[in-house]
C-alpha cells in the first residue's frame, strides 16, 4: 500500500489511540476515511475501546469489525501476516485470508450469527505468508465484539502460533515408530516396517519408496541408485522422476527428492 494512503487524524481521535508501537503509528495515520469504517473520530466507542485493547496488548490479536470484517492488529500480530504486513490494514478479511476463507469465513460467520466465541487448540491454516503456502498451526480465540446496539459490530482474535510444536512433536513420532525396524528379522521385513511407520507422515513425506538393490535397479533410467550405492552418500534430486510423480497424492507438490542409502 503507498505512503499517499496515510494521514494524521484529528487531536480528538488520536487522544484515545495513543502508544501501540509500530501499528499504533499506523493506525493514526492511515486515511480511514476511505474504508467501510469511516473517519476514526467517527468511530463508535465499541469499536474504540476494542482498539485501544489490543494496540498496547503483547498477545498477537487481530480486529475484524463491520459488515466486510475490515482488519485491524497490533504489533504482536506482525508475524502471523509476514509479508502481507503492511497492506492489508483496513482491508476486508475475505481478502486478508483469501487462501484460507473456506476456513476462516464459516469461523467468523458463526461467531457473528450466535454471538458466541469460539476456541481451538492447534488449529491448522494452510497460509500464504512468504510468498508460498505453509502448513501453520494456532491456539486461537475468536470472541464477539458487540457494538451499541447490542449487535455483534465485530470479531476479537487472539492468537498464538503453535507450528513449530506441532511439526516437531509429529516428525519425532514418526522418527520413534521409524526405529521399530530395527526389531525386523530380514531386509524384507525391515523395508515393511519402515514404510508403515513413514505412511503415517505424508504431510511431512509425501512419497517415499523403498528399493532393495538388485543389479537391474543400478541400471534403472529413471533413478539414480548406481550413483548412490557407489558413493554412499544421499543425493537430492531438484525433481521427482515420473514413475513416482504418478504415484503422488493430489496434495502434495515435492520441488525435490532425496535418495538415501541404507
Amino acid at each position: 500500500m503507498s505512503d499517499d494512503r496515510f494521514h494524521l487524524v484529528t487531536d480528538a481521535a488520536a487522544a484515545w489511540l495513543t502508544g501501540g508501537g509500530e501499528m499504533g503509528e499506523r493506525i493514526r495515520a492511515f486515511d480511514w476515511a476511505a474504508t467501510p469504517l469511516g473517519p476514526a473520530a467517527s468511530w463508535p466507542q465499541s469499536l474504540r475501546s476494542a482498539v485501544s485493547i489490543l494496540l498496547p496488548s503483547k498477545a498477537q490479536i487481530c480486529l475484524f469489525w463491520g459488515p466486510e470484517l475490515i482488519k485491524l492488529y497490533n504489533d504482536a500480530y506482525i508475524p502471523v501476516l509476514g509479508r502481507k504486513h503492511p497492506g492489508m490494514l483496513g482491508r476486508p478479511a475475505r481478502e486478508v485470508w483469501s487462501e484460507i476463507w473456506d476456513v476462516l469465513g464459516p469461523l467468523l460467520g458463526g461467531v457473528i450469527a450466535t454471538g458466541e466465541a469460539f476456541r481451538a487448540v492447534d488449529h491448522p491454516f494452510y497460509l500464504d505468508r512468504r510468498g508460498f503456502v505453509e502448513e501453520t498451526y494456532f491456539d486461537v480465540s475468536y470472541d464477539p465484539v458487540r457494538d451499541e446496539t447490542g449487535k455483534v459490530g465485530g470479531v476479537f482474535c487472539i492468537v498464538g502460533e503453535t507450528t513449530g510444536r506441532v511439526l516437531s512433536e509429529r516428525r519425532l513420532r514418526t522418527l520413534r515408530d521409524l526405529g521399530r525396524a530395527k526389531e525386523a528379522q530380514s531386509a524384507e521385513e525391515a523395508c515393511r516396517l519402515a514404510l508403515a511407520a513413514l505412511a503415517s507422515s505424508r504431510q511431512d513425506i509425501p512419497f517415499v519408496s523403498l528399493h532393495l538393490l538388485s543389479k537391474g535397479d543400478l541400471t534403472d533410467p529413471e533413478w539414480p541408485f548406481a550413483v548412490v550405492a557407489t558413493s554412499g552418500q544421499p543425493l537430492v534430486l531438484d525433481s521427482l522422476p515420473a514413475a513416482a510423480a504418478a504415484e503422488l497424492p493430489e496434495e502434495a507438490a515435492p520441488d525435490r527428492t532425496l535418495i538415501y542409502p541404507i
